[in-house]
């Protein structure tokens, strides 16, 4: 998890509750492991795998996809800030892909706002624009070559901005 000042503090208690989570640590634990590679998994990580990227600082997934030699998914929700460095981008809205250079902007795909488009009306029998776009992105990213192991997954989660949850 990635340090945020609108954070409840109970972000690694609720990551740690869905059973698909291996292993989460905490905010304050983040920088060193950007900036050393230590964690506080004994086991390391996996040789392959996604960086998540939902929201805060770039900068953050960008650096700890390269630290563990993963490539990187960024949901850009105002601006689009390394797209060279990025695997892909999901982009909330088509203006973003205007600041993205010619030559990159088939690593970005317009998905819809993360907090709005993933809401469905039919009570989630079908699958929003936004779900859609992200799980193709996803999928294509995690794909293992030559039938091996899936990739793991590594996500940088959002805080919990009070204007954004009202």
């Amino acid at each position: 998890l990635a340090p945020c000042p609108h954070a409840s503090n109970q972000e690694a208690v609720l990551v740690r509750s869905y059973k698909e989570v291996d292993r989460c640590q905490e905010p304050n634990k983040l920088f060193r492991l950007l900036f050393s590679g230590q964690s506080d998994f004994e086991e390391g990580f996996s040789d392959t795998g996604v960086v998540l990227f939902l929201g805060g600082d770039q900068l953050n997934a960008i650096i700890l996809g390269f630290r563990l030699g993963f490539q990187t998914l960024i949901y850009a929700e105002s601006a689009v800030m390394w797209p060279q460095f990025a695997s892909r981008y999901l982009l909330r809205e088509p203006k973003l892909l205007q600041s993205v250079p010619a030559q990159l902007q088939s690593r970005c795909r317009v998905t819809g706002d993360l907090f709005l488009d993933a809401v469905t009306l039919d009570g989630g029998a079908n699958e929003s624009p936004l779900q859609t776009a992200a799980s193709d992105a996803l999928h294509s990213l995690c794909q293992p070559p030559n039938n091996l192991k899936p990739k793991r997954l590594v996500a940088l989660l959002p805080g919990s901005k009070p204007a954004k949850l009202s």
